[in-house]
């Protein structure tokens, strides 16, 4: 799957492996899934331990989401500072 995102991280700064990309893109799309049934499930009257649950479930998700971005722009930062001695070496 090649989505605009991820062609211009690939052909932009090379920071980060195009396949980790796509994986972000789709954990992002799927989390936007997850927030439009919490939204139907709030308008159809799902009870209060429902929507807990649910809202729970999502926290984690987003807080394991936020983790492995920073674990991204970590990765991201350490290729590019190689990518960048390599560079300079081949000067």
């Amino acid at each position: 799957m090649s989505t605009p995102q991820t062609d211009d991280i690939a052909r932009g700064n090379h920071v980060v492996p195009t396949e980790w990309a796509q994986q972000l893109e789709r954990e992002r799309d799927e989390a936007v899934e997850k927030i439009k049934e919490w939204k139907t499930l709030c308008l159809w009257g799902g009870t209060p331990e429902h929507i807990h649950g649910f809202i729970t479930g999502q926290q984690t998700r987003i807080w394991h989401l936020e983790s492995e971005r920073d674990e991204a722009r970590e990765e991201g930062r350490r290729l590019k500072a190689i990518l960048d001695l390599i560079k300079k070496e081949a000067q």
